[in-house]
């Protein structure tokens, strides 16, 4: 979950996107969990299925329920949501955005990097976009960073709601009714 100057643009950000959760029926929220990675694990004599969940700035998405009958999966996924959100759905992220105020480090943007790949690997139609105010980075440097996200937004001074109005009407809302076309929401 993004904090400081983050959590600010953050909060910004997802008020300014709250007409695509109507529009397009998805949800908009900030420090969603979003599945990552699997792996098979040994447990005693048996396998299980070993997931990861990466949180996520903003997140746009569907949530899904499980089949309550199948309790092998709902036991791989108990743990999924802190205890304070339903424990029996899982995420469906269609665009992700990673927000950076001031000048992230080199490590901060591969980390994420690393992230976005991640999640794209296993939700192939998940558009995870890269959006940093007040930045004295070069382009360049996060361009080559942060090669796993599909578009990038920098700015050398504070976002403001036209800055989001334009990402959202040249980027985001073409992406979705893309996806809607598709059938894919």
């Amino acid at each position: 979950m993004p904090s400081g100057d983050e959590a600010k643009l953050a909060n910004r950000i997802k008020k300014e996107l709250k007409q695509l959760e109507r529009e397009f029926g998805l949800r908009i929220d900030k420090g969603v969990k979003i599945l990552s990675d699997f792996t098979c694990i040994k447990e005693k004599d048996a396998f299980k299925l070993g997931i990861g969940f990466a949180e996520v700035d903003i997140a746009i998405f569907k949530q899904i329920q499980f089949d309550k009958s199948n309790k092998q999966l709902l036991n791989s996924f108990k743990f999924i949501q802190d205890s304070k959100k339903d424990k029996k759905c899982l995420n469906i992220p269609f665009v992700i955005l990673e927000l950076k105020s001031g000048n992230p480090t080199s490590d901060a943007i591969r980390c994420r990097n690393e992230v976005a790949r991640k999640i794209k690997n296993v939700f192939p139609f998940c558009s995870y976009v890269f959006i940093a105010e007040t930045t004295s980075k070069k382009e360049e440097t996060l361009f080559r960073q942060g090669k796993d996200f599909d578009n990038f937004f920098i700015f050398q001074r504070k976002i403001n709601g036209k800055d989001i109005a334009v990402i959202t009407s040249r980027f985001i809302k073409p992406y979705l009714k893309n996806l809607r076309e598709i059938g894919l929401l």
